[in-house]
């Protein structure tokens, strides 16, 4: 599952992860009942691989199964940080929480952890390729 802040940007991602290949699809508070009715149905039924969403349209959704969460923008509430994460890892699964940021979102990380009393894992990564642990 992949998290996006901005609905707009949501079906921007899902036409590219289409393209590369990728089965996906988006849901968000934009999209009417029907497509987000058949975006989850397709997600839960493993016809689509990948669902990105908005915090809004993921709210209350209970998914099993779901192995990563990748935030690719961090939301400006802690709460949600821990909304979205908590949809892995469940009823004593494990499961990866991946959250790309840039340099002057490391501090925010770094909230998030004394804020939650939980361990960060930086990597670093350039162009595409994890190339160490960041401090």
């Amino acid at each position: 599952m992949i998290f996006i802040n901005k609905s707009e940007e949501i079906e921007k991602m899902v036409e590219n992860l289409k393209y590369h290949g990728l089965e996906a699809d988006g849901i968000y508070g934009g999209a009417n009942k029907s497509e987000r009715k058949k975006a989850m149905d397709d997600f839960r039924s493993g016809k689509s691989t990948l669902l990105v969403a908005s915090d809004l349209a993921a709210r209350g959704l209970d998914i099993k199964g779901i192995s990563h969460i990748f935030n690719l923008d961090l939301p400006e509430d802690p709460q949600l940080y821990l909304h979205r994460v908590g949809r892995t890892g469940r009823a004593g699964e494990h499961g990866i929480a991946i959250s790309v940021v840039n340099a002057k979102e490391v501090s925010y990380l770094k909230k998030l952890e004394s804020t939650f009393e939980i361990k960060i894992s930086p990597k670093e990564m350039i162009q595409g390729k994890i190339i160490g642990t960041r401090k």
